[in-house]
């Protein structure tokens, strides 16, 4: 089977750490699956000068076999750390035809190609795992606001009917998605 891990919600994605992106996309591989990652150029986090490094890499290949491919972008780092916008996700979807998206959080307009995708491949499956809640999503009136109508209006009634599972990674995240 051929499974995409849509990682571009990350504010980076580094493959040498021990996050659930990683964990289950080597799961998967393990259990083998052609495993690919779709991932964002920003990779690590310089720690003298606070600011995120890009990779010149838009191929990469970790973990015994799972492919990599970091997209760049649309907006700068600021604006592009709540939209999650990135060039060419459509088109990668396309290209790799994948059995299974595996899409980790929810918020990235991105998604909505999502829909599209599984109006035109009925058979594959899509999940989202939800890493949002009341304490990390929503600090103050404008964030509620934020996730409460402009996500759920937005995006995820988008999104929601051609879902396969949305799925809380902790009681609260599950908590936060049927409250939102």
């Amino acid at each position: 089977m051929k499974i995409v891990h849509v990682c571009i919600n990350s504010r980076m994605f580094n493959a040498n750490l021990a996050y659930q992106e990683n964990l289950l996309s080597k799961a998967h591989h393990d259990l083998g699956h052609e495993v690919t990652i779709i991932a964002p150029s920003y990779c690590d986090f310089d720690k003298k000068t606070n600011k995120i490094i890009n990779t010149s890499k838009k191929y990469e290949t970790i973990g015994g076999g799972i492919k990599v491919i970091r997209l760049k972008p649309v907006f700068p780092l600021k604006i592009n750390q709540s939209l999650h916008c990135f060039y060419g996700l459509g088109k990668t979807i396309e290209e790799i035809e994948p059995d299974l998206i595996f899409a980790h959080g929810l918020v990235s307009l991105n998604f909505r190609y999502f829909s599209h995708y599984k109006r035109k491949h009925p058979e594959v499956k899509i999940v989202y795992d939800n890493h949002a809640d009341f304490n990390n999503s929503c600090k103050n009136k404008f964030t509620y606001i934020y996730n409460r109508y402009i996500v759920r209006n937005f995006l995820v009634s988008k999104i929601e009917n051609t879902s396969d599972f949305f799925y809380g990674v902790t009681p609260a995240r599950c908590d936060f998605l049927s409250d939102m």
